[in-house]
């Protein structure tokens, strides 16, 4: 438990106070949301082998024999009951005080290694946060439900405290055999949240993230399944004392024998409403089940991502895993080409980015940064901005969870690729394109990596013969019968931006290199099927590259 600590002095001496921080902090969020867990499985296992004499199995002898030694001279007494019972709990009471001290120690000293946070300030924001993550998550529902179905189960949650009338069917579950069943479920519930509370008045990360508080679902549930059992025996015990208040008519008993069949269900609930209460519960918590599976609720789409690499990146082109701890979703999924590095667990303004990032480029024709989780890595995005301020880019995706970005160290050619189409189009005031590359088939719409409109991807290839005269800068359009359903994206960092045609003849140059040119064309969302022609404008002048056909 003390050897994160030691690794950071270690690094310390060893000159490396710049990981000391980050470390320290990832190392304390992780104890913190662990602890809850920790905690919460290991207590409720515990009282209920104590509770049910498993203690006897699951405690080592000799923490046995050290219990026995301690409580000996009371236990070798004959105690009346009810100071029987009190030794007893107590015994309890300290086996689990000494089961959880190092663990309760360790995440006591480690919670103050940031920023001490406000444990009252936003408390109820923070509870309604997580009531609507457990019972909503993410799924794309309109307003009105995001606010009735965790109200309803909250609701339900407090129901369970209704006094029970009179039991009339009974559940053989364990949990209710104890005194105060709906108290224990509910400490159950709130010791995450309890813990985690506390942990705030010394590190403000305590409730980042909700994923690490759902050990509190199934209780949450089990309260508002006791709460709906509970109301319907409200509504069926005033229903029976209802029926029960009326006049009985007079029952003329017959000698003969009666040949209907006895009835024997007479104890079940006659009130429709017993059975309407649950499945309303029910109706409610399942409404957001199918939202869970839309592209909006997504943690993070690696499939995805790793299937448009497999598809769009090459051999020879490089593959940046930032920060390098999100490889390992990334290489479960990657099977497709292209070398793949890992070079930056975290960056700060003291992080050498030169060194590291020069071997990763090295030949490589384009480099594609894949990042997730970058906000306490990278928040200022270091490596991003090393990237973007030395190479134009490709294209840009965000996919959930994910951003995706293409980079092109070998925007300058010698020659043309051979996958590109060789074309001669000469412009007014000096450029010339000689080749380029575009999708044929696209559809107008994508949800997953640039919700609304789909794109169609264009590599131009561009020369001149003489210093340029113009300042024109081309645009691309998707063009049809009707008019034009596509336009090239204005990026600030496209290849000629980043290295105008004004520079190409700078320092007497008399032949300058092919210039790789990438552009997005962003397609009207209601584009209608069919085949579109991909045009080229320069000023008022224009080419026609190819065909496009947009798909439903």
């Amino acid at each position: 438990m003390y050897a994160p600590r030691r690794l950071l002095q270690h690094a310390s001496h060893l000159g490396l106070p710049q990981m000391a921080k980050p470390m320290a902090k990832a190392i304390t969020t992780n104890l913190i949301h662990q602890s809850s867990t920790i905690i919460h499985h290991s207590s409720f296992f515990i009282l209920h082998s104590l509770r049910s004499g498993g203690h006897r199995r699951v405690v080592s002898p000799s923490l046995r024999r050290v219990c026995a030694a301690r409580f000996g001279a009371v236990a070798n007494r004959r105690l009346s009951a009810p100071v029987a019972a009190v030794v007893d709990i107590s015994r309890r009471r300290v086996i689990i005080a000494l089961a959880f001290a190092p663990i309760a120690l360790a995440i006591w000293r480690f919670s103050a290694e940031s920023t001490p946070g406000d444990a009252l300030s936003g408390m109820l924001q923070r509870g309604w946060a997580l009531l609507q993550a457990f019972t909503l998550w993410k799924a794309p529902l309109p307003n009105y439900l995001t606010l009735i179905v965790p109200s309803f189960v909250l609701l339900f949650a407090l129901l369970a405290y209704l006094p029970t009338p009179r039991p009339i069917i009974h559940y053989p579950l364990s949990i209710i055999h104890y005194r105060f069943p709906t108290l224990l479920i509910t400490l159950l519930a709130l010791t995450p949240f309890a813990i985690a509370t506390l942990l705030l008045t010394r590190n403000h990360l305590a409730f980042f993230g909700e994923r690490y508080f759902i050990v509190m679902v199934p209780w949450l549930l089990i309260l508002a399944a006791r709460g709906a059992d509970k109301l319907g025996q409200w509504v069926e015990w005033k229903s029976k004392a209802k029926a029960e208040a009326k006049p009985q008519p007079v029952i003329h008993v017959s000698s003969q024998p009666t040949t209907q069949p006895t009835n024997y269900l007479t104890n079940q609930p006659a009130n429709p409403l017993y059975y309407l209460i649950p499945a309303c519960l029910i109706i409610l918590t399942a409404l957001p089940l199918p939202g869970q599976w839309t592209m909006p609720a997504s943690k993070e789409a690696w499939r995805q991502s790793v299937d448009y690499l497999a598809q769009h990146a090459r051999a020879d082109d490089a593959i940046l895993i930032h920060p390098d701890w999100v490889r390992f979703p990334f290489q479960f999924y990657f099977k497709g080409p292209g070398q793949t590095y890992a070079a930056f667990s975290t960056v700060t303004a003291e992080t050498e980015l030169d060194g590291p990032l020069q071997g990763v480029i090295g030949d490589h024709p384009v480099v594609w940064l894949i990042e997730s989780h970058i906000d306490a890595p990278d928040p200022e995005r270091r490596v991003e901005q090393w990237l973007a301020a030395r190479y134009p880019l490709v294209t840009e995706l965000y996919p959930p969870g994910i951003t995706l970005k293409g980079y092109a160290p070998g925007y300058q050619l010698d020659v043309l690729p051979p996958e590109a189409t060789p074309v001669e189009a000469r412009f007014a005031g000096g450029l010339r394109l000689v080749g380029y590359e575009a999708d044929t088939a696209v559809s107008a719409t994508d949800e997953l990596f640039h919700p609304p409109s789909g794109w169609v991807h264009v590599i131009l290839y561009w020369t001149a013969d003489g210093p340029i005269t113009t300042e024109e800068r081309p645009t691309v359009r998707l063009v049809g019968p009707e008019g034009v359903w596509g336009v090239s994206l204005d990026r600030p960092g496209d290849a000629l931006k980043l290295y105008p045609p004004a520079r190409w003849f700078e320092n007497d140059q008399a032949a300058p290199k092919i210039i790789r040119h990438d552009l997005d064309v962003n397609l009207n969302p209601v584009t209608p099927p069919g085949v579109y022609q991909l045009v080229i404008e320069v000023g008022t002048e224009q080419y026609t590259l190819g065909e496009v056909e947009v798909r439903p």
